[in-house]
């Protein structure tokens, strides 16, 4: 494959003089280490919220788990009738 060049503009590939940042050390320092400073405030947010959904949803499924449904309750109506479903009368439970 043949060398490829790329013409940038404002640069003549010239010394390093031509390329002199405008912007002072100190106020470039500052602004990378204010930058590095949030990336890492982010990635700790973002992890202590993936914490906390992961807290939610085992919460939820504990909450889920433990509490019967219509058709659960149902079921277990079913189950502790002596005559069965639907009842006769009463409670359907045999004492009347």
């Amino acid at each position: 494959m043949p060398p490829v060049s790329i013409d940038i503009p404002g640069s003549t590939g010239g010394g390093e003089d031509e390329m002199a940042s405008v912007v002072d050390e100190s106020v470039h320092v500052a602004a990378i280490t204010g930058l590095s400073a949030e990336t890492a405030a982010a990635s700790g947010r973002r992890i202590a919220r993936a914490d906390q959904l992961q807290g939610d949803a085992d919460r939820m499924w504990a909450v889920h788990m433990t509490t019967p449904t219509v058709m659960a309750g149902m079921g277990f109506r079913v189950a502790q009738q002596s005559a069965g479903w639907p009842a006769n009368t009463g409670t359907g439970t045999g004492g009347g």
